[in-house]
């Protein structure tokens, strides 16, 4: 997760929190759009190269959206 927050703040992304996901078997990253901006969430998966987009609204304030991980992401090379 931290290298996915590191890919994501050098694209002038903001990042408010980092922590592990709930488990280590997810396949496919997950980008969960929490406040119904679905453009956002596709620049999230364009900058990471992968990545499933779900808009499930949610009435946390806290983040816009939860990046969730999978195996299918691979770190930028260099």
């Amino acid at each position: 997760a931290g290298e996915a927050a590191q890919v994501l703040i050098k694209a002038g992304v903001r990042v408010v929190n980092t922590t592990n996901a709930d488990r280590f078997d997810y396949k496919e990253t997950l980008i969960v759009v929490q406040n119904g901006d679905l453009d956002a969430g596709a620049t999230v998966k364009e900058v990471l190269g992968t990545g499933k987009i779900v808009d499930q609204p949610s009435d946390q304030d806290v983040a816009d959206i939860i990046i969730i991980v999978g195996h299918d992401w691979k770190p930028p090379k260099g």
